[in-house]
Protein backbone atom coordinates (compact mmCIF):
# COMPACT_ATOMS: atom_id res chain seq x y z
CA UNK A 1 0.00 0.00 0.00
CA UNK A 2 1.35 3.58 -0.52
CA UNK A 3 0.99 6.16 2.05
CA UNK A 4 -2.47 7.27 1.14
CA UNK A 5 -4.16 4.20 1.03
CA UNK A 6 -2.39 3.78 4.51
CA UNK A 7 -3.85 6.67 5.70
CA UNK A 8 -7.58 6.07 4.62
CA UNK A 9 -7.32 2.66 6.05
CA UNK A 10 -6.44 4.33 9.24
CA UNK A 11 -8.64 6.67 9.70
CA UNK A 12 -11.35 4.35 8.51
CA UNK A 13 -10.80 1.81 11.23
CA UNK A 14 -10.15 4.63 13.75
CA UNK A 15 -13.89 5.81 12.87
CA UNK A 16 -15.08 2.19 13.06
CA UNK A 17 -13.33 1.00 15.97
CA UNK A 18 -14.07 3.82 17.88
CA UNK A 19 -17.73 4.89 16.86
CA UNK A 20 -19.19 4.38 20.04
CA UNK A 21 -15.84 5.61 21.96
CA UNK A 22 -14.99 9.25 21.14
CA UNK A 23 -11.95 9.31 23.74
CA UNK A 24 -10.19 7.18 22.05
CA UNK A 25 -11.54 8.24 18.36
CA UNK A 26 -10.24 11.53 19.62
CA UNK A 27 -6.76 10.37 20.54
CA UNK A 28 -6.11 8.19 17.38
CA UNK A 29 -7.12 11.00 15.46
CA UNK A 30 -4.90 13.23 17.11
CA UNK A 31 -2.16 10.87 16.43
CA UNK A 32 -3.26 10.49 12.69
CA UNK A 33 -3.28 13.98 11.86
CA UNK A 34 0.16 14.61 13.46
CA UNK A 35 0.67 14.97 17.13
CA UNK A 36 2.79 13.14 19.05
CA UNK A 37 1.93 10.92 21.93
CA UNK A 38 3.48 13.72 24.41
CA UNK A 39 1.78 16.25 22.96
CA UNK A 40 -1.70 14.40 22.97
CA UNK A 41 -1.63 12.87 26.31
CA UNK A 42 -0.85 16.17 27.59
CA UNK A 43 -3.68 18.44 26.19
CA UNK A 44 -5.93 19.94 28.66
CA UNK A 45 -9.12 21.35 28.12
CA UNK A 46 -8.19 24.81 28.30
CA UNK A 47 -5.92 24.57 25.66
CA UNK A 48 -8.96 23.88 23.40
CA UNK A 49 -10.53 26.73 22.18
CA UNK A 50 -13.83 25.37 20.33
CA UNK A 51 -15.19 29.28 19.39
CA UNK A 52 -11.67 29.65 17.39
CA UNK A 53 -11.98 25.63 16.65
CA UNK A 54 -7.94 25.50 17.56
CA UNK A 55 -5.82 23.46 20.42
CA UNK A 56 -2.71 24.83 21.39
CA UNK A 57 0.54 22.63 22.58
CA UNK A 58 2.26 24.10 25.35
CA UNK A 59 5.57 24.97 25.37
CA UNK A 60 6.60 22.67 27.68
CA UNK A 61 4.66 19.54 26.01
CA UNK A 62 6.75 20.11 22.75
CA UNK A 63 9.97 19.68 21.11
CA UNK A 64 10.65 23.60 20.31
CA UNK A 65 9.98 24.94 23.32
CA UNK A 66 6.99 27.45 22.36
CA UNK A 67 3.23 27.27 22.19
CA UNK A 68 2.37 26.03 18.95
CA UNK A 69 -1.28 26.44 18.22
CA UNK A 70 -3.19 24.59 15.39
CA UNK A 71 -6.51 24.11 13.80
CA UNK A 72 -8.62 21.18 14.84
CA UNK A 73 -9.83 18.82 12.15
CA UNK A 74 -13.63 19.15 12.02
CA UNK A 75 -13.51 14.96 12.65
CA UNK A 76 -11.73 15.19 15.78
CA UNK A 77 -13.38 18.71 16.95
CA UNK A 78 -16.89 16.65 16.59
CA UNK A 79 -15.30 13.59 18.82
CA UNK A 80 -14.06 15.88 21.52
CA UNK A 81 -17.40 17.33 21.46
CA UNK A 82 -19.03 14.10 22.20
CA UNK A 83 -16.50 13.12 25.31
CA UNK A 84 -18.82 13.05 28.76
CA UNK A 85 -16.33 14.36 31.66
CA UNK A 86 -16.18 17.20 33.40
CA UNK A 87 -13.68 18.58 31.10
CA UNK A 88 -11.47 19.79 33.57
CA UNK A 89 -7.85 18.82 33.34
CA UNK A 90 -6.70 16.44 30.90
CA UNK A 91 -8.10 15.72 27.98
CA UNK A 92 -6.77 11.97 27.71
CA UNK A 93 -6.97 10.97 31.44
CA UNK A 94 -6.28 7.62 32.50
CA UNK A 95 -9.89 6.10 33.55
CA UNK A 96 -8.26 4.42 36.13
CA UNK A 97 -6.16 6.94 37.57
CA UNK A 98 -7.72 10.29 36.26
CA UNK A 99 -3.87 10.63 35.90
CA UNK A 100 -1.86 11.07 32.22
CA UNK A 101 -2.76 8.31 30.51
CA UNK A 102 0.36 5.40 29.45
CA UNK A 103 0.70 4.97 25.91
CA UNK A 104 -2.67 2.79 25.00
CA UNK A 105 -0.79 -0.02 23.76
CA UNK A 106 -3.98 -2.61 23.74
CA UNK A 107 -6.42 0.02 21.86
CA UNK A 108 -2.91 0.24 19.28
CA UNK A 109 -2.80 -3.29 18.99
CA UNK A 110 -6.47 -3.35 17.54
CA UNK A 111 -5.57 -1.19 15.03
CA UNK A 112 -2.48 -2.65 14.01
CA UNK A 113 -4.32 -5.95 13.67
CA UNK A 114 -7.00 -4.87 11.75
CA UNK A 115 -4.80 -2.43 9.70
CA UNK A 116 -2.21 -5.14 8.98
CA UNK A 117 0.58 -2.69 9.56
CA UNK A 118 3.03 -4.71 11.96
CA UNK A 119 5.21 -1.53 12.26
CA UNK A 120 2.28 0.65 13.66
CA UNK A 121 3.11 3.02 16.43
CA UNK A 122 2.01 6.23 17.79
CA UNK A 123 4.88 8.34 16.40
CA UNK A 124 4.52 6.07 12.89
CA UNK A 125 0.54 7.75 12.18
CA UNK A 126 2.75 10.71 11.60
CA UNK A 127 5.24 9.27 8.99
CA UNK A 128 1.96 8.47 7.21
CA UNK A 129 0.76 11.43 7.07
CA UNK A 130 3.73 13.45 5.76
CA UNK A 131 3.98 10.32 2.96
CA UNK A 132 0.31 11.20 2.19
CA UNK A 133 0.15 14.40 2.22
CA UNK A 134 3.77 14.05 -0.06
CA UNK A 135 2.47 11.75 -2.38
CA UNK A 136 -0.06 14.73 -2.92
CA UNK A 137 2.82 17.42 -3.53
CA UNK A 138 2.26 19.17 -0.18
CA UNK A 139 4.67 22.18 -0.36
CA UNK A 140 7.53 20.90 2.31
CA UNK A 141 6.73 23.99 4.47
CA UNK A 142 3.28 23.16 4.97
CA UNK A 143 4.10 20.05 5.78
CA UNK A 144 7.26 20.99 8.57
CA UNK A 145 4.45 23.41 9.97
CA UNK A 146 1.67 21.34 10.20
CA UNK A 147 4.10 19.08 12.28
CA UNK A 148 5.44 21.53 14.81
CA UNK A 149 9.20 21.57 12.71
CA UNK A 150 10.62 24.97 12.79
CA UNK A 151 13.28 23.51 10.60
CA UNK A 152 12.03 22.84 7.03
CA UNK A 153 14.74 19.78 6.69
CA UNK A 154 13.55 18.04 8.84
CA UNK A 155 10.54 16.64 6.52
CA UNK A 156 12.52 15.85 3.50
CA UNK A 157 15.23 14.04 6.16
CA UNK A 158 12.81 12.08 7.71
CA UNK A 159 9.49 11.26 6.56
CA UNK A 160 9.15 11.46 2.56
CA UNK A 161 9.96 9.19 0.01
CA UNK A 162 9.96 10.51 -3.36
CA UNK A 163 7.13 9.54 -6.13
CA UNK A 164 9.01 10.12 -9.09
CA UNK A 165 6.54 9.19 -11.26
CA UNK A 166 3.95 11.64 -9.83
CA UNK A 167 6.25 14.35 -9.66
CA UNK A 168 7.55 13.98 -13.23
CA UNK A 169 3.97 13.73 -14.51
CA UNK A 170 3.44 17.19 -12.67
CA UNK A 171 6.36 18.28 -13.54
CA UNK A 172 5.45 17.37 -17.68
CA UNK A 173 2.22 18.93 -16.91
CA UNK A 174 3.94 22.19 -16.02
CA UNK A 175 6.30 22.09 -18.71
CA UNK A 176 3.55 21.46 -21.47
CA UNK A 177 1.97 24.47 -19.91
CA UNK A 178 4.75 26.68 -19.73
CA UNK A 179 5.31 25.54 -23.28
CA UNK A 180 1.83 26.53 -24.42
CA UNK A 181 1.66 30.06 -22.73
CA UNK A 182 5.10 30.44 -24.68
CA UNK A 183 3.80 29.40 -27.73
CA UNK A 184 0.73 31.33 -27.14
CA UNK A 185 3.24 34.74 -26.80
CA UNK A 186 5.26 34.45 -29.84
Amino acid sequence: KNASEKFATLYNIIIDLYKEDPFYRALFLFALFGRRWNEIRTIEWSDIDLEKNTYTIRAENNKISEDQTYSIPPIVLLSLSEIKDDQIGLVFKSPVTQLALCTPKKQLAKIKQKANIPELTMHYFRHILVSAMGEMGTANTVLSASLGHTNLQTVSDYYLSANHTKASAQANQMIAKLLEDKGKNN
